[in-house]
């Protein structure tokens, strides 16, 4: 890896690491599920905060999505089974992030970020938060070149802007990896 690519590696982590170290306030219970929103009673974390919630077949992490009065709306990041009525949910103290790194390049991701190509572990020592800071769109460079991607059903109805920036042919590979 060249010192550039180092440079921009971590001006992006620092500049997008935003995880908090939040302390967790009780458990509570878990007293609804309609479709993929789960509601809890008796614990209080704040949005984007993750918890993790006791089923049968073992533990389930959901993040905080919402809050009213003294319910927490949680959305699991996995696959939601085993759940029943007044299951444990304890919040973790953290909020969730993504492994990120020049080794992400090629590999195939599901939406949390774990690997589904069947190679080895990611090998990355840096995280950045799912939630990164707003930007203005209107204060960015205007975009007027596309990027080829190599997929013509992409370029065609999905196409990529080239804003020659390392990190936006970055994300666009993984986007790509990611999606199809």
């Amino acid at each position: 890896m060249s010192s550039r690519q180092q440079q921009l590696l971590n001006k992006f982590a620092v500049h997008h690491k935003q995880v908090l170290p939040l302390r967790p306030v009780a458990s509570g219970q878990l007293v609804r599920v309609v479709g993929l929103t789960l509601e809890a009673t008796g614990c209080r974390a704040p949005v984007g905060s993750l918890c993790s919630i006791e089923t049968m077949a073992g533990e389930l992490v959901a993040e905080v999505v919402g809050f009213d009065d003294k319910l927490l709306y949680l959305m699991p990041i996995e696959e939601l089974r085993g759940v029943l009525p007044g299951a444990r949910v304890r919040p973790l103290g953290e909020q969730s992030s993504l492994h990120v790194g020049l080794s992400l390049l090629g590999r195939v991701l599901d939406g949390s970020g774990a690997p589904l190509d069947g190679l080895e572990p990611l090998n990355t020592d840096q995280q950045a938060a799912r939630h990164g800071p707003n930007i203005n769109p209107l204060s960015r460079r205007a975009i007027t070149e596309p990027l080829d991607v190599g997929v013509r059903a992409i370029n065609s109805m999905l196409t990529v802007g080239k804003r020659y920036s390392v990190w936006a042919c970055l994300l666009a590979l993984v986007w790509v990896k990611v999606c199809c």
